[in-house]
């Protein structure tokens, strides 16, 4: 090590040296509660998922009084299985959602039955005209080519017109 690698290192220590008076470290104060790492949310490739907490944590928070984020963490504590004060109240909203939404599924399904079955009905009305406008081109078809001669073919060239060869003017 030469000797100015030597003086700047001994400028870094001091200008880095931070001392502490005795009279400081005798009040400390005491150590601030370590926060718990924050629950992570569902990954950004499942909006489903994302949308379902958001909903479940709302409800949460209209129906039984708790703030957003307290809510939020909540659920996603029950989703990752962790212990949580309000795991029962999370589940017990979970259940009652899933049965509001098959409720609604019910209803829609009833309601577009109809609709459905309309439909079928004219796709299958479509698919017996549509074989029978085919069954009746393919008999066209087979009859047409029966009745009608093969063309003759000429002695002539292709170039040559049914008449022979075209006559020069004369002047």
């Amino acid at each position: 090590m030469s000797s100015t690698d030597r003086i700047l290192q001994q400028i870094d220590s001091a200008v880095n040296d931070w001392t502490v008076s005795a009279d400081a470290m005798r009040c400390t104060p005491p150590p601030a509660p370590v926060p718990a790492p924050p629950a992570e949310p569902p990954a950004a490739g499942q909006p489903g998922l994302l949308f379902a907490h958001a909903v479940l944590a709302r409800r949460l928070a209209d129906r039984h009084g708790l703030d957003l984020e307290t809510a939020s963490h909540a659920v996603i504590a029950v989703a990752q299985g962790e212990p949580t004060p309000h795991a029962d109240l999370v589940r017990a909203e979970a259940r009652a959602e899933v049965a509001r939404m098959v409720r609604i599924f019910a209803q829609l399904r009833e309601a577009f039955r109809p609709l459905v079955e309309a439909w079928i009905r004219s796709f299958r009305e479509i698919g017996e005209y549509l074989h029978a406008v085919r069954t009746a081109a393919a008999d066209a078809a087979r009859s047409m080519h029966h009745s009608t001669p093969p063309p003759r073919r000429s002695r002539r060239p292709a170039w040559q017109s049914p008449y022979g060869p075209q006559q020069r003017r004369r002047k």
